[in-house]
């Protein structure tokens, strides 16, 4: 026989491979490799992706980077009987990538882990960074190590050292409006007659100093460039100043150019002189004054005292009206109305109660029906010895030695009752203070509808709610869209990307610095209003004896009503809800 017939024979002995196996190998230049080969065996063993990630496991390839795609494109080959060899993956080392925010405040990194190659370190992390041109100083050491732990993509390793502000400039007062000459005698006999004593300044006297703004701490960006800091503002003294110019040798300075009384303002002092009268009654007329009233004995009923400066009354006030643009005091007292007159005029089917005083008090209506006989306006402070139906509105604070019975008060500071010795006590009428009231007892034993308010409402709040809310959810976004390019940018490794993810990427890459710097500005915002928030005063009743029933109170919005006798108490606004909590001594 021939040899050409010899290997016919041969062939036709041998079966035909239907099928190819495969081998696995890893290149030199770290890819990964399947080879493929015909199966000649009597039984062939068809290839899956089963019996692939097998063979990969087996071989201690599982752990370098797979192309699944190449997996099932070998799958298919393999089952055709195709020979040759096919890229299915490759060994990787740890990938950084590093996004710098727009404003330069903050610097991203995405992560990708390696695959079999050289893990990412924290030194590696800083030397990517310091190639970027990312300033030392600016770079976290715990951010990259949290950085490295956690792998993914979008960490903070970065932030900016941010500018330090500048101080506002300020005034200081050197001099006092006023002088309290409170003396009690062994029998704890006070003389209201020299309550509050007029300060009187001289020519030449220094009034107040500036204390010049500063500029501020400059700041570093991520790329090392100095951030400007907001200089603090200028003070500057009011050109609107009487009595008082700066002096020639210190711009800094103001300085007294008439003798008189001194009126603390906001943008400086101005010194007034003092209009000093007996009484104002029918020999005076009303008083319409550019200065200071001080008036030695009373104000009778009907007149009026208009004041730019301070208003200080040795006696009483009888049913007047008087406005300060500076403070009023009264040593005696403010009587708004004869309201036994009053109740003598009233038909006897009226129901009324008895005060602590054994006065008839009317319980039809209430003290918004009453007619304030007296009214009392200042810019700074009132203080008086007691105010009997009356209305007092002050820029500052109300003070009460006695007592502050049926009278509509409102003041932008406190209200304090007998907090310098006296009774302290406040029942019926309304009182409004914009910080806190501080009294001795708030109601009477004859439960007499007394009303106090305190604080404002809390708008805060919601709109800190409101910034978290949508804080929250450009995170979600900016989280969404990470996944998304990561994605990309993991099958732009492989193969080039078509125009269409192309375009997507750049889309997503922008959108993300947009929702980044959307972020920061919001957590900014945040952490402003937090501190606003922990830094504001909070609505506070204090009662050093007794709260009655039948007092309402409102602390930022929130109605209390007292229905039983309590000694001692403090009512503040805790977290949106009126607590109670016993006052310490």
């Amino acid at each position: 026989m021939s040899d050409q017939q010899n290997s016919s024979a041969a062939a036709a002995q041998s079966p035909v491979a239907q099928v190819s196996a495969v081998s696995l190998r890893l290149a030199d230049d770290g890819q990964l490799l399947a080879e493929l080969t015909p199966d000649c065996s009597e039984i062939p063993m068809p290839v899956s992706l089963m019996s692939l990630r097998g063979q990969l496991q087996d071989q201690n390839f599982a752990e370098l980077w797979i192309d699944d795609d190449a997996l099932q494109d070998v799958v298919v080959k393999a089952a055709s009987g195709e020979s040759g060899l096919v890229v299915i993956g490759e060994r990787r080392d740890a990938r950084a990538e590093v996004h710098i925010a727009n404003n330069k405040r903050v610097v991203h990194v995405d992560i990708e882990p390696a695959y079999g190659g050289q893990p990412l370190s924290v030194k590696m992390l800083r030397e990517l960074l310091k190639n970027n041109r990312i300033a030392a100083n600016c770079i976290d050491s715990s951010l990259l190590e949290q950085a490295v732990a956690g792998q993914g993509s979008n960490h903070i390793v970065a932030r900016a050292i941010e500018p330090i502000a500048g101080q506002d400039g300020y005034l200081n007062i050197l001099i006092e409006e006023s002088v309290a000459t409170l003396d009690e005698d062994a029998q704890g006999n006070i003389d209201f007659h020299k309550l509050q004593e007029f300060v009187v300044v001289e020519q030449g006297v220094e009034l107040a100093r500036v204390a010049p703004h500063t500029l501020g701490t400059p700041g570093e960006d991520v790329l090392g460039m100095p951030i400007a800091p907001q200089a603090g503002k200028p003070f500057s003294f009011s050109a609107a100043l009487t009595g008082a110019a700066i002096s020639d040798d210190d711009d800094n300075l103001l300085i007294a150019t008439v003798k008189g009384h001194p009126v603390i303002l906001q943008d400086g002092v101005s010194v007034d002189p003092t209009l000093v009268l007996p009484n104002v009654n029918l020999a005076s007329g009303n008083i319409d004054f550019d200065g200071s009233v001080l008036v030695k004995g009373s104000v009778a009923s009907g007149y009026e005292i208009r004041a730019t400066g301070d208003v200080v009354v040795k006696d009483t006030v009888d049913k007047a009206k008087i406005i300060a643009g500076g403070n009023i005091s009264v040593a005696n007292g403010v009587i708004g109305e004869d309201r036994a007159a009053k109740l003598k005029k009233r038909p006897m089917a009226i129901p009324v109660s008895m005060s602590a005083e054994g006065e008839q008090v009317p319980e039809e209506e209430g003290f918004e029906a009453l007619q304030m006989g007296a009214y009392l306006e200042a810019a700074g402070d009132i203080a008086a010895r007691f105010v009997n139906m009356a209305e007092l509105k002050t820029g500052q604070n109300i003070e009460v030695r006695e007592y502050l019975m049926h009278s509509r008060v409102s003041a932008l500071g406190s209200v304090l009752l007998g907090q310098k010795g006296g009774r302290g006590a406040i029942f019926g009428g309304y009182s409004y203070a914009l910080k806190s009231i501080a009294v001795n007892n708030l109601g009477n034993d004859a439960y007499i509808k007394t009303a106090v308010e305190v604080g404002e409402l809390n708008t805060d709040g919601v709109k800190l709610k409101e910034l978290r809310e949508l804080a929250q959810k450009r995170r979600a976004d900016t989280d969404k869209l990470a996944v998304v390019l990561g994605k990309i940018r993991r099958y732009e490794a492989v193969k080039p990307l078509t125009s269409e993810l192309a375009e997507k990427s750049v889309k997503i890459t922008k959108t993300l610095a947009s929702l980044i710097a959307q972020s920061e500005k919001l957590a900014a915002a945040i952490v402003q209003l937090e501190q606003k928030i922990t830094n504001r005063q909070p609505a506070l009743v204090t009662v050093k004896k007794m709260l009655y029933p039948n007092v309402s109170l409102t602390l930022d919005g929130l109605g209390y009503q007292q229905k039983m006798e309590s000694k001692a108490l403090c009512l503040m606004n805790v977290a949106g809800e009126v607590q109670l909590s016993a006052l310490q001594a």
